[in-house]
């Protein structure tokens, strides 16, 4: 399974987010070393959080190397050093 998520919302209007990462917990930065020509021929890859910050961050880099931008979905994010990345990466945007 690639993940899931589920968005659950009470009756107050509070939402809670559930998220099963199935195999994008397990994508790593260094196969991304083999894709290097798939990220580099993109217009503008779509990283989101639902995969680890260091394959963010590494596929980041190989788009800067080549001057292509990233479009970044900060969704799920699941940790606050996530947001504090996503933060100083706004020129990414």
């Amino acid at each position: 399974m690639c993940g899931k998520e589920s968005i659950s919302v009470d009756s107050p209007g509070e939402n809670s987010l559930f998220v099963i990462a199935g195999a994008n917990a397990a994508l790593t930065p260094e196969p991304l070393e083999i894709q290097r020509d798939l990220i580099t021929s993109a217009d503008a890859p779509l990283l989101p959080f639902a995969i680890s910050m260091g394959t963010v961050v590494r596929a980041k880099e190989i788009a800067a190397e080549v001057g292509i931008p990233v479009f970044l979905n900060s969704s799920p994010c699941l940790s606050s050093e996530l947001i504090q990345w996503y933060t100083a990466a706004r020129e990414v945007l």
